[in-house]
């Protein structure tokens, strides 16, 4: 689909909260670098270098000279431009991994940090289900992240949420509130492999004489761990009821048996809990406002080996500062170690996105 260039302004509207890239700075490396008249493959891969990340590229791609002037920018927008001066490169799509032989799209994008965000796809939709119908306009909201960067999935399964702020036609009608609709019964955008994820975003609908979203503000807000411990367990089968101190709140392991009907899975449970007559007035209010459920890192470690449990919370309905959170595990060898990782101290990172001229399909095409 053909996405108009984008008018992208960071902070172009007012969010509260520090500079994207100074908040995530330990999780990128910057590129800077000056080329003239070098082939495109060469100058990836001296990003590649310089960045420490790496992309499939496809065997007949055939790159021409080029020449870049690059001071501090990020992996994406680098990547992204070797692709605009050589013209016969792009992003793989629809589960083509890395970099493909081909024009790239120009969608609208906006580089944060480590994150590369961009318009996939709009769709105008329009329903047959009398008498409450829910036209909309459908915004696929991508994004990609560099190796490096370890994003909370938070809420799961997308790193992060993402708050529509301002959304106008070209005639500077607004096409909010946003549409809410049964989830049952559209298709829905999210589950994501690793290294990124789509967001969808349903608007009012466009008029039959628009064609394109003018202004699109938006906040991506993620959830920033700024003090993490390992918290460890040993012959964690034999050691229900251990606590471990960590910060203002404890980590007990509940459980961590065989699955009961016989399956070869194992079931871990873990007590998050805060002591409230303990607690100084400040450390009351951070846990309020990012409660412990969401202090338990999707990270962790068995036998010294990473894992990526999805956990699902069970809140304690008599006491707010507790929390249980279960997964299942891989079975086999009864684990002779486990590690996992907390968040002592978390902040809600806001980082404002605006994007312009978003082209939306004529009606009937």
């Amino acid at each position: 689909m053909m996405l108009l260039p984008l008018l992208l302004a960071l902070g172009s509207f007012q969010e509260k909260g520090p500079d994207p890239k100074d908040a995530l700075r330990t999780q990128w490396k910057p590129v800077t670098l000056a080329l003239t008249d070098t082939p495109a493959r060469d100058v990836l891969d001296q990003i590649f270098q310089q960045t420490g990340e790496k992309l499939r590229i496809a065997d007949d791609w055939n790159p021409k000279p080029i020449s870049v002037n690059f001071k501090n920018a990020t992996f994406w927008e680098a990547v992204d431009e070797v692709c605009r001066l050589d013209g016969n490169l792009a992003f793989g799509e629809r589960g083509r991994v890395g970099l493909v032989a081909g024009t790239p799209a120009t969608p609208p994008t906006a580089y944060v940090g480590p994150l590369r965000f961009s318009i996939r796809e709009v769709t105008r939709v329009r329903e047959i289900h009398y008498p409450e119908r829910k036209d909309r306009t459908e915004v696929f909201l991508h994004a990609r992240w560099t190796s490096g960067y370890r994003p909370i999935r938070d809420p799961w399964p997308w790193p992060g949420a993402i708050e529509i702020v301002r959304a106008e036609d070209g005639r500077g009608r607004s096409l909010l509130p946003v549409v809410e609709v049964d989830t049952s019964f559209v298709r829905s955008a999210g589950g994501s492999p690793d290294g990124e994820s789509t967001w969808l975003l349903r608007l009012q609908p466009l008029d039959r004489a628009e064609n394109s979203i003018a202004r699109l503000d938006l906040v991506w807000k993620t959830l920033q761990p700024d003090d993490i411990e390992g918290v460890v367990f040993d012959t964690p089968l034999q050691s229900e009821g251990v606590r471990r101190r960590t910060g203002d709140f404890s980590v007990t392991l509940e459980s961590c048996k065989k699955d009961t009907k016989g399956g070869s899975m194992m079931e871990l449970k873990l007590v998050l809990e805060a002591d409230p007559s303990n607690l100084s007035p400040e450390s009351r209010r951070s846990l309020e406002a990012i409660p412990l459920a969401r202090r338990l890192l999707q990270e962790m470690e068995v036998d010294g080996a990473s894992k990526w449990p999805y956990w699902t919370p069970a809140a304690d309905p008599k006491n707010p500062l507790k929390v249980t959170l279960g997964t299942w595990l891989d079975g086999g060898a009864p684990p002779q170690s486990m590690k996992v990782y907390v968040a002592r101290r978390m902040t809600l990172l806001p980082v404002p996105m605006s994007f312009s001229g978003i082209r939306v399909p004529e009606v009937g095409k």
